[in-house]
């Protein structure tokens, strides 16, 4: 009897991991990677720092530093467009809070609620004595200010898969 290996492979194939963060106004992951040349003028002209170069060499989105603010100077910058704030929003994200977020643990913490400029994270103080964040997904613009504030790094932004 002939062993099938094409469907063992199946069973240890490796999930694909998400793509990491992009810059603002990046839209469509492949074709962002395709018109990108890794010229770096948006990693310099981010006024918080908060675009490095990645892993392959294409910019990527770190919140742990700071926030985006916005500015639009990352699309100023790039000549071939990859980044366009006339095409694209800014962040097509989904953000999540963690089990390990001190409120949900029972442990006063608002520092998220405190972060956004928009309001989006929301604490019922009437429901308990110890709310716990609630995120308001229609008014948040994934500018990552929450992130870099929580002290346990419980909330995460990804790229949303479409």
């Amino acid at each position: 009897m002939a062993i099938d290996h094409s469907r063992r492979a199946f069973f240890r194939a490796k999930p694909k991991s998400p793509p990491p963060l992009r810059p603002p106004y990046s839209g469509n992951e492949d074709a962002f990677l395709e018109s990108c040349t890794q010229c770096n003028k948006c990693i310099d002209a981010c006024e918080t720092g908060i675009i490095k170069k990645g892993a392959a060499g294409f910019p990527e989105i770190d919140f742990n530093i700071d926030e985006c603010t916005f500015c639009g100077l990352c699309a100023d910058v790039c000549e071939p467009k990859a980044l366009n704030n006339n095409l694209h929003p800014a962040f097509n994200n989904q953000i999540s809070i963690a089990g390990n977020c001190l409120a949900v643990n029972k442990v006063h913490c608002m520092s998220c609620k405190d972060a956004c400029e928009t309001e989006a994270i929301k604490f019922d103080l009437f429901k308990t004595s110890i709310p716990t964040p609630e995120i308001i997904l229609a008014d948040c613009t994934s500018c990552g200010a929450c992130v870099s504030v929580c002290p346990q790094g419980s909330i995460e932004i990804k790229p949303k898969l479409t």
